[in-house]
């Protein structure tokens, strides 16, 4: 839920040295606990919605 809520600035960057420097540095400073309650409910939605595809990522 975190990577996707900055997908578009990490997409933006040209290198991986840009990516890490922008995930060092995300721009978190203003959100409030709104923000917060939001990405933690989005996460726990990915959480739930693969929580019963164990293999989703296996190559088989």
């Amino acid at each position: 839920a975190f990577l996707i809520r900055f997908s578009k600035d990490l997409l933006r960057e040209k290198d991986f040295h840009g990516l890490l420097l922008l995930l060092q540095n995300l721009p978190t400073q203003s959100w409030t606990s709104n923000d917060i309650s939001v990405l933690t409910a989005e996460a726990y939605q990915l959480k739930v919605m693969f929580a019963n595809a164990p293999r989703h990522l296996s190559n088989s």
